[in-house]
């Protein structure tokens, strides 16, 4: 584990979990533990430098306060990321209290302590099915509560007779009843994503896909299944909507039944199920606006439910308060495509504060640089981006984007043709963007080239070259940022010919 991926971990860290894991590194009784205990304590001061990634700062800063060499400092530093992984694993299996119920009442079953089997599947029992909300795990959860409460029986008696059998049978047909209905949530999850994966690979047709899922549901409605007025019965019709919504999607009843019936049963979903869903409805309408199926239809859909997920603090699931910047960006960026810059202005103003403190004066910029230069306001925009600080691969290249316009826009050419040079460089060396993704900003670049010799020139075939260039555009298969550059080429074809006298 690097640096900046520890510093992933603690910029989400609370002061109890700071308080928690220096007390965990203490009973390790690390080599040279006294050092480890002391860089730990300057890292949760200087959190502000892990949030920037400014690692050598980090290194240079330790190395002068704590008078010790840069391999004990990286040294150290290894000996906190095996530890910091071993926390979170404790903390992540405390932290789900139905299983590690699970793993004791099996463990409580092997050993044959039945009495406190009895109790403490009570205990479980009142966890599971004590609270008004339902997470995805319940009917998993509830199938292995039933399963123990069967094999608790079956270890407790020597025979079954009519009266156990009475008292047994149930657990049996509800534990049935559980693991079907948790199946075909999980096959449905697995379609959606297989769905989604297909059309970001280009190809939206469904083949190969594992399981015949309405033969599935065809299959339970027959048997009639899940019929009682119950969680189970309203769970699967969500489900099946939802199934519906991706297996026939050029229907749009079929989304709009999903989301209704999702909507209706947000009172007994748990937030972190809430969250899944907003994500599913968001991706479905992401992947019709790709495949330009009612494509400004579901660009308004995907802005209306990510302010209603982000407005209602959907995105507050267990520990994490804080909204996540690349949602925040997500939003930004569909807004922004609306044109819609009250919108934008306003959701700066009113949700800014939701994000973590430190991600705070990084992403009101890089909203306001968009709100700037959706209202042609550039030197906003610019002394937007000039107070960004983020180094993350994703924005940077937002950012340069946006630059490279503004500088068109402005007639900045020797500016601009000096960030093109640069920005290509970036581009071609940089290991973590797609292919694709790198073909067409370099597509872009290359007729960006092209625009600004064709401005400059001072003869009558502008007009015509940029007309050219227009319908050469026009027939390109992937390339960033075509409307823009569409836009730009259109302002060329109309401006007035130069006569010379």
């Amino acid at each position: 584990m690097k640096i900046s991926e520890l510093s992933d971990i603690f910029r989400n860290f609370s002061e109890e979990d700071f308080k928690a894991f220096l007390n965990y590194l203490r009973s390790l009784n690390l080599k040279g533990s006294k050092t480890i205990f002391e860089i730990f304590k300057m890292i949760q001061k200087n959190k502000k430098l892990l949030l920037y990634q400014d690692n050598e700062k980090i290194v240079d800063k330790l190395i002068e306060n704590l008078k010790v060499s840069g391999n004990t400092i990286m040294q150290s530093f290894s000996y906190i990321n095996k530890a910091v992984l071993g926390y979170l694993k404790i903390k992540s299996f405390l932290g789900d209290v139905p299983n590690s119920e699970f793993y004791l009442n099996k463990y409580l079953l092997k050993t044959g302590n039945f009495k406190l089997l009895e109790r403490n599947l009570k205990k479980t029992g009142n966890l599971i099915y004590g609270s008004e909300r339902l997470n995805e795990e319940f009917f998993l959860n509830s199938f292995n509560y039933n399963t123990l409460f069967i094999d608790f029986t079956a270890g407790n008696i020597r025979f079954a007779d009519k009266k156990t059998s009475k008292q047994v049978v149930p657990y049996i047909l509800d534990a049935s009843e559980d693991i079907t209905l948790y199946f075909i949530i999980q096959q449905i999850h697995l379609f959606a994503n297989y769905l989604l994966v297909m059309v970001d690979s280009g190809n939206s047709e469904i083949t190969g896909f594992a399981f015949e899922i309405m033969n599935l549901i065809n299959e339970i409605e027959r048997k009639k299944l899940f019929i009682k007025l119950n969680r189970r019965r309203e769970i699967f019709k969500l489900y099946k909507l939802m199934f519906l919504m991706f297996y026939r999607r050029n229907i749009i009843n079929n989304y709009i039944k999903f989301r209704r019936c999702f909507e209706e049963l947000t009172n007994i979903l748990s937030i972190d199920w809430i969250n899944f869903h907003y994500k599913g409805l968001i991706g479905f309408c992401i992947m019709k606006e790709r495949l330009g199926e009612k494509k400004e239809f579901y660009k308004k859909q995907q802005a209306e439910l990510m302010l209603e997920y982000i407005d209602k603090n959907y995105f507050i699931v267990d520990e994490n308060k804080y909204l996540h910047p690349s949602v925040y960006r997500n939003y930004i960026m569909i807004v922004y495509s609306l044109a819609d810059f009250k919108l934008l202005k306003n959701f700066i103003k009113n949700h800014t504060s939701k994000l973590n403190p430190g991600d705070y004066n990084d992403m009101e910029n890089y909203g306001l640089m968009y709100f700037y230069y959706g209202i042609k306001n550039y030197r906003m925009a610019l002394d937007s981006i000039e107070k960004i600080r983020t180094k993350d691969f994703i924005y940077k290249f937002d950012i340069r984007n946006t630059e490279i316009k503004i500088y068109y826009e402005t007639g900045e050419d020797i500016t601009l043709l000096d960030v093109i040079h640069n920005y290509r460089k970036t581009i071609n060396d940089d290991m973590l963007i797609s292919r694709s993704y790198k073909k067409s900003i370099l597509k872009f670049l290359e007729y960006l080239n092209k625009l600004i010799l064709i401005r400059n020139k001072t003869d009558l075939n502008l007009r015509y070259e940029a007309g050219f260039l227009l319908n050469r555009l026009n027939k390109e298969q992937s390339i960033a940022f075509r409307p823009w550059l569409q836009r730009m080429l259109n302002e060329l074809v109309k401006k007035p010919a130069k006569i010379h006298g």
